[in-house]
């Protein structure tokens, strides 16, 4: 035979938000095969694609250190796209790539979080 279930104990206060990152990224590195419309594009030997996030103030600069190398400056692709609102005429660029990072420019009054797509060897 068993008792009543007493009540359910009050709620814990919540814990301290951490600091925000002003940088994310993910990496997938593995071995395969580029396809559009099923059909092969190239053969990656050292696939990695790395996504991510960086705040770029308005008119300036940043680079994104990656946290793996690519095999060169010349063997990945990069695209990058503000975050923006409705009515907002924010341009990023890509400045620079190098087989460690690649750097953005933010030509805009307005600061910006860059969200970026590099893809390559």
């Amino acid at each position: 035979m068993t008792g009543v279930t007493g009540p359910t104990g009050a709620t814990g206060v919540t814990g301290a938000t951490g600091a925000a990152s002003s940088e994310s990224f993910s990496v997938f590195k593995g071995t395969s095969r580029a396809t559009v419309n099923r059909r092969p594009v190239a053969l990656l030997s050292n696939p990695r694609i790395v996504i991510g996030a960086i705040a770029v103030a308005n008119l300036s600069t940043v680079t994104v250190d990656f946290p793996t190398d690519f095999t060169n400056a010349t063997s990945y692709v990069c695209t990058v796209t503000p975050e923006t609102t409705s009515g907002q005429n924010i341009t990023i660029g890509i400045t620079a790539r190098n087989p460690g990072s690649v750097g953005f420019y933010n030509s805009s009054d307005l600061s910006v979080i860059a969200n970026y797509v590099c893809i390559g060897n």
